[in-house]
């Protein structure tokens, strides 16, 4: 009778550990086979998503308005306003051909050349 009580717990025992390995399987089979669906099967339209969300480029041009003041007879008269316009740098101590450089910058962007001409023969 003691053996037959041991027999059976070992066997309890024994299908339990079964149990677990196989559940264990189970749960890591299911999990490899969601991972390889997702990034081998799927991978292209997961791709093309991640492409449309990095590449939105928008340039937000700020709008300010015009600050007026009054004066003392009541008339408004503009103290700021909102300029569009480029900024430009120039480096004279690399500045070799002043002409040549002066006529490929007014052709990108319109430059007073008295103004050029006061910068450039400025010295650093």
């Amino acid at each position: 009778m003691p053996f037959k009580i041991f027999s059976t717990k070992f066997f309890f025992l024994k299908n339990r550990l079964l149990l677990t390995v196989l559940l264990t399987f189970a749960a890591t089979s299911i999990i490899v086979a969601r991972l390889f669906f997702l990034q081998i099967i799927k991978y292209p339209a997961y791709r093309d998503l991640a492409a449309k969300q990095q590449s939105a480029r928008l340039i937000l041009e700020p709008e300010r308005g015009d600050i007026y003041f009054k004066d003392k007879n009541g008339e408004l008269f503009k103290m700021a306003a909102t300029k569009t316009g480029a900024l430009l740098f120039l480096n004279t101590k690399f500045l070799e051909h002043y002409d040549d450089t002066f006529n490929k910058l007014n052709a990108i962007t319109p430059i007073d050349r008295g103004i050029f001409d006061k910068i450039t023969k400025k010295q650093n």
